[in-house]
């Protein structure tokens, strides 16, 4: 509800008018609207993580009419997610993602606050871009912190 109310106030500093209507019942999970909070558990520093789960041809947003591949996507993807040559899949994910670009299956409203703590005797960080539950703790990304 909250995010709710901010996402309205924010639109209307641009001039679009709305009002939050609350319901007794969810009616979210139609595919007209679909409309929901949602967290990306992306678990490790690789794009495959959650694009992998969501948007994979004969996955479960495909499956549930929220987005459409077709064989070109298809291939595409097979290169993505199988090539063992790392730029190889590099280029299949950016001709991917200019894809989806061009019919964007999500359009998210806003992103929350994300904060980390970490004590003091570890030296680690989120990449920077990356949202502090990638946790990318590969060798040479983490270390015991100098005293």
């Amino acid at each position: 509800m909250l995010a709710a109310q901010a996402i309205t106030e924010m639109w209307a500093e641009v001039g679009i008018k709305g009002r939050v209507n609350v319901t007794e019942q969810w009616t979210g999970a139609s595919p007209e609207l679909m409309a929901r909070s949602w967290s990306n558990p992306m678990y490790f520093a690789d794009p495959f993580g959650s694009f992998g789960v969501m948007w994979a041809p004969n996955g479960p947003s495909e499956g549930s009419g929220r987005f459409n591949t077709d064989a070109e996507y298809a291939a595409i993807w097979e290169r993505f997610r199988f090539s063992e040559d790392v730029e190889a899949r590099k280029a299949a994910y950016v001709e991917l993602m200019d894809r989806i670009k061009q019919d964007p299956p999500v359009l998210p409203l806003y992103r929350p606050f994300e904060s980390w703590g970490m004590h003091k005797g570890i030296d680690w960080a989120p990449q920077p871009g990356h949202i502090p539950y990638v946790l990318d703790f590969r060798a040479g990304a983490i270390a015991l912190a100098d005293s």
